[in-house]
């Protein structure tokens, strides 16, 4: 017998019908909880590298006027140290001084505390030949030197057309912040006197309260001295009745004998006089 001839062909890799179905998980059966994205660790920026120390040192030689030679310098890694200068005369050392000399216009821009400049007295020698003058600013810790040069024409010319507005304008602006400090001085004062007035009030109010509880504790005081008063009155009356009692007794024993009168004379006194004592020890009481 003939065997049967079988056609075959490739399944379509997109054919969702041939394809088998995906398994669908139970009703039950909890979801995969997805894993959160771990984020890598911040890497810190590498610190910026230290100036030079030469780099450090900035300033310059201004002029020579009256017998001094006029600068500033100063170390910009360490702010509030105060530079050695040295004047050399072709090599020579003729002078030398600290820059630690304070002037506005350094402070105003911003160099350091403006504590920076110098001001070195100059040798005739020196001063007979300015142009042949080397300054030289000297570092410490670290070890560093800087020659400071000498303006041009040029820039003594700009900066004389700047400085004198500009003069003007932080003028200004020194005395807007010296006012606003007096402002916030005032302001500081003004709060203590009202701090201080307020415990004053409140003093005065705490002995307003004690002066009203010794009131209250005299009044009080009165009631019970009137209802003292009172029954001191009680006890008079009563005791003025029992007087007139005794002399009615005085009146009928008058008409006994001389000899009979006498025990009751003495009883008599006996109770006037523990009466006195009780009025006495009332009153005392009051």
């Amino acid at each position: 017998m003939p065997l049967a001839e079988v056609t075959t062909r490739p399944i379509p890799a997109n054919d969702a019908s041939s394809a088998p179905a995906a398994r669908k998980p139970a009703a039950g059966a909890p979801a995969a909880a997805a894993k959160p994205a771990v984020k890598p660790a911040p890497v810190a920026a590498p610190a910026a590298p230290p100036v030079p120390a030469e780099a450090a040192l900035a300033g310059r030689m201004d002029a020579v006027d009256n017998g001094q030679l006029f600068g500033w310098v100063w170390d910009r890694n360490r702010p509030d140290s105060r530079l050695l200068v040295r004047i050399l005369l072709d090599a020579v050392e003729v002078a030398s001084g600290i820059a630690d000399k304070p002037r506005v216009d350094l402070r105003r821009n911003g160099i350091g505390d403006g504590h920076h400049a110098f001001a070195i007295d100059l040798p005739q020698q020196a001063l007979q030949s300015p142009e042949r003058l080397t300054v030289i600013a000297v570092s410490v810790n670290p070890a560093a030197e800087l020659v400071l040069r000498r303006p041009s024409a040029d820039e003594k010319a700009a900066e004389a057309a700047v400085a004198a507005p500009m003069a003007k304008v932080l003028d200004r602006l020194d005395l807007l912040v010296a006012a606003q400090r007096q402002l916030q001085l005032g302001q500081r004062d003004t709060g203590v006197l009202l701090k201080e007035a307020a415990t004053r009030l409140d003093a005065l109010s705490d002995k307003e309260t004690a002066l009203e509880e010794a009131l209250d504790t005299v009044r009080g005081g009165q009631g019970d001295l009137n209802q003292r008063l009172d029954q001191m009155e009680i006890f008079l009356t009563r005791f003025d009745t029992a007087l007139a009692g005794f002399d009615k007794r005085l009146e009928t024993l008058a008409a006994q004998g001389r000899n009979e009168i006498k025990p009751q004379f003495f009883a008599l006194a006996v109770l006037i006089g523990t009466g006195i004592g009780l009025a006495l020890a009332l009153g005392l009481k009051i």
